[in-house]
């Protein structure tokens, strides 16, 4: 219900024309919360429209736990109607993610990475470029980018524009948004402790996106943990943050 609530209300304030975006606005700010004497860091990659408020909450949990943060708000603009603008602004944004954890980790004995629905397609382009991180947790994230976007409700405006543009699901997967598929870089991930949390309810990332990204892990030998839950896309999301599950 709140997935398909909060889809209606969002869409409204998607124009199709976003004049003065380049790929380098793509990080609006890095929220850093540092923990003295911590060990731990953990970079964090929100979802698409972040609640502020919640994102507070989960830095405080963490900091709770020890461990200092980063989390970077992005600009909602990465994701448009413009197909390479928005693989161009997740490479963007990987490239500088990466290029700080390459330069964090003399000061951390753990880098840990947790990703929230698309900002997991940000994460598994970092996990390509470094391997300087430890633990990863990925949550109600997609096997590609392209196959939520086109069928999941929470894009249903903007897939509406790139079909009439006759763009497919493959068109995408094959062109601009090759390299924007979780599943193309699960290999990265070998090596270091994996969770994956997927929500059967989800409006937003189809649950069947999720699997088929689990089942990428288990091709290459990973073993996550994986937890599903009975909820939907949004709600998952705040339990994650809030540490209820």
């Amino acid at each position: 219900m709140i997935d398909t609530v909060l889809s209606k209300a969002f869409q409204r304030y998607e124009p199709e024309h976003m004049p003065g975006f380049e790929p380098q606005d793509s990080i609006v700010e890095v929220i850093s919360c540092d923990v003295k004497n911590s060990n731990t860091l953990t970079i964090v990659f929100p979802p698409w429209h972040a609640s502020n408020s919640l994102s507070k909450i989960l830095q405080a949990r963490l900091a709770f736990n020890k461990s200092s943060s980063m989390l970077y708000n992005f600009d909602h603009r990465m994701l448009s109607y413009n197909a390479q603008m928005v693989a161009d602004s997740f490479e963007y944004t990987a490239d500088v993610i990466a290029a700080e954890i390459d330069k964090q980790q003399a000061d951390f004995k753990n880098i840990n990475l947790v990703g929230f629905s698309l900002g997991n397609v940000a994460l598994s382009l970092v996990t390509a470029r470094t391997q300087l991180f430890n633990n990863v947790a990925m949550v109600v994230p997609g096997a590609t980018l392209a196959w939520p976007f086109m069928n999941g409700q929470r894009t249903q405006r903007m897939s509406d524009g790139y079909k009439e543009k006759g763009y497919t699901v493959k068109a995408l997967n094959d062109g601009a948004w090759s390299n924007l598929a979780p599943a193309k870089h699960v290999e990265a991930l070998v090596g270091h402790n994996l969770s994956v949390v997927l929500a059967q309810r989800d409006k937003y990332i189809p649950y069947e996106s999720g699997q088929e990204l689990v089942r990428a892990m288990w091709d290459v030998n990973l073993a996550p943990a994986v937890q599903v839950t009975n909820h939907g896309h949004v709600a998952t999301v705040i339990e994650y943050s809030l540490g209820i599950i």
